[in-house]
């Protein structure tokens, strides 16, 4: 059985636009949990350290993939120029709602696929919601 493919969804247009990738990601698309804190010493002697714990970051998504034709090549180039948030869902059914800020598409050389590439997308996530 295939797995569910991923897609973007533009809901920002009266009629929402979606994209259903041809080849689902390789690598990556969970987020990035990180924490922010501040370690200090003290200064008495044989003296214990101090944590602080901040507001957490920014949480964000990578992923990386394979493009075989020019269509595929233009629509990601499409999603990345877009200057608003998208909605992505991926193949676990997880629905999140992201700002596409790095977009890299590298050449790979293929006798079949001239538009072959390999590419790797990063995004700031807004909100997300479980499957």
């Amino acid at each position: 059985m295939a797995s569910p493919r991923w897609t973007f969804t533009d809901n920002s247009l009266a009629t929402p636009v979606s994209y259903k990738f041809d080849i689902n990601p390789k690598d990556g698309g969970s987020p990035t949990y990180q924490k922010n804190i501040e370690i200090q010493n003290t200064l008495a002697p044989g003296g214990k350290v101090l944590l602080y714990e901040g507001q957490d970051p920014v949480q964000t998504v990578e992923f990386t993939g394979t493009i075989l034709e020019q269509a595929q090549y233009e629509a990601m180039i499409l999603w990345f120029s877009k200057r608003h948030q998208i909605q992505m869902v991926d193949d676990l059914g997880r629905v999140y709602q992201i700002y596409i800020t790095e977009f890299t598409p590298r050449r790979e050389r293929a006798v079949h696929h001239y538009w072959k590439h390999s590419y790797s997308v990063k995004a700031i996530i807004i909100s997300w919601v479980d499957a």
